[in-house]
């Protein structure tokens, strides 16, 4: 990709959001020069606005400024610049549902001439084939607004959701991190405050605990809820009971020269990276099961920013950024006390993603190959659908062993139901 092709139609906020956001890129902004990119990323569109000028590229016009590759290892989360959606002026518009809310037509959720641009940035699933999509789009010149996107056929149709009280006022503003709990009713979403929903979206409830606050983190299992608060220093932990609208704050086995960094969360296991305060490394983990203790699990290797993922019987632990990356194992149902962490070497890498698939396997995506790691089995290279996994953003979502949804660092979909071998695009439609 060129310096031309980033940022097109996209504003420095919302480059900075998705450093806050994505995992393919650290999932920290510490491992990115967010000034030297951002440069680039100005001196390219001023490259494309003079070209616009003297009428060079004059379709530039109306591409959006996240390029998409139309093949099936990649996502067509957006149509393809000058495909025959992306040139439709049409507004959108929407059909009342019984419950109140818009329905998703193919109007609402593609891009328009007032909305250039709809980014997939996150994306969970629960048990009963509901599928959920955290999207933005751009609605003003500096400004992105959040489309809150269900599926309940495995992505066949969409339907768009507002985040909004009984009253019709809107519960947070700025969402962008969305967890589901494996009943597909109860969700919780992170912003400018959190905010909970426990009819599968129709009305949400602001949590007073973060209000006004920034969130930075979310994750749910089965059981609970954990986020990031930024209104402590360097951020608070706060978790909840799934279904519940209380939020407490965590007491954490953590030093007053450590800060916390990512969260995590599988089954009945939540937890959270630690960082020393003069340090860039993540040097321990904090987590518990089903409401029991915090404990405090040093990392197995050395990373500024690893990746960790659990189903809650399998604790995940990527360290990359180095000559070689290093994927650790430990059980998490009953081994959080006394890890015994399995670590498996694998390609260095400068972008990755993990996901726990299930009974001791995950997924992992370094550059541009991908591996299936089982923890007792050894470790597969999967071929043929790499071109678009590396571009992962934190983590992969399961429904059942061989189906799996994943949010690119791009702002695109895909899917998977033959056990991660092939990948297909999935539109918002």
């Amino acid at each position: 990709m060129s310096d031309d092709d980033l940022g097109d139609g996209l504003g420095d906020e919302r480059l900075q959001a998705a450093f806050r956001h994505g995992g393919t890129i650290g999932g920290d902004p510490r491992t990115v020069d967010a000034d030297d990119f951002l440069a680039r990323v100005r001196a390219g569109s001023r490259r494309r606005r003079a070209r616009r000028t003297v009428g060079v590229v004059a379709a530039a016009a109306a591409a959006v400024g996240i390029v998409v590759t139309g093949v099936t290892s990649v996502v067509s989360g957006l149509d393809p610049p000058g495909s025959p959606v992306a040139q439709e002026a049409t507004a959108s518009s929407s059909t009342p549902t019984a419950d109140g809310g818009p329905s998703a037509t193919a109007t609402t959720l593609r891009r328009s001439a007032s909305s250039r641009s709809l980014a997939v940035y996150d994306v969970h699933v629960a048990d009963d084939r509901s599928v959920w999509a955290l999207a933005s789009r751009e609605c003003g010149r500096a400004e992105l607004c959040p489309v809150i996107a269900n599926s309940t056929d495995d992505g066949a149709t969409w339907r768009s959701r507002s985040v909004q009280t009984a009253g019709g006022d809107e519960a947070i503003p700025a969402v962008r991190d969305l967890a589901i709990a494996d009943n597909g009713t109860d969700i919780v979403v992170a912003g400018q405050g959190i905010a909970a929903s426990h009819d599968a979206g129709a009305t949400w409830r602001p949590a007073d605990i973060a209000a006004g606050s920034s969130v930075r983190d979310l994750a749910a299992g089965a059981a609970e809820a954990v986020a990031i608060v930024e209104d402590a220093g360097d951020g608070a932990v706060v978790t909840s009971p799934m279904g519940s609208d209380t939020w407490s704050a965590a007491r954490l086995p953590v030093s007053s020269d450590e800060r916390v960094g990512t969260t995590f969360a599988g089954g009945d296991v939540v937890g959270a990276t630690v960082t020393a305060a003069t340090s860039a490394e993540t040097t321990a983990l904090v987590a518990r099961t089903s409401g029991s203790d915090w404990v405090r699990l040093e990392a197995p290797c050395a990373s500024r920013t690893p990746l960790v993922a659990t189903d809650g019987s399998t604790l995940w632990y990527l360290c990359y950024g180095g000559s070689t990356s290093v994927l650790a194992a430990t059980a998490a149902a009953d081994g959080l006390q006394d890890p015994a962490w399995v670590t498996t070497e694998l390609p260095a890498a400068d972008n990755a993603g993990l996901g726990a698939w299930n009974d001791g396997t995950a997924v992992v995506s370094v550059n541009k190959r991908v591996f299936r790691v089982d923890s007792r089995a050894g470790t597969d290279e999967l071929t043929g659908s790499s071109s678009g996994l590396e571009l992962a953003r934190r983590d992969y979502t399961y429904r059942a062993t061989d189906q799996c949804w994943l949010a690119s660092f791009r702002g695109q979909l895909l899917h998977t139901t033959d056990n991660a071998q092939s990948w297909s695009p999935v539109r918002l439609r």
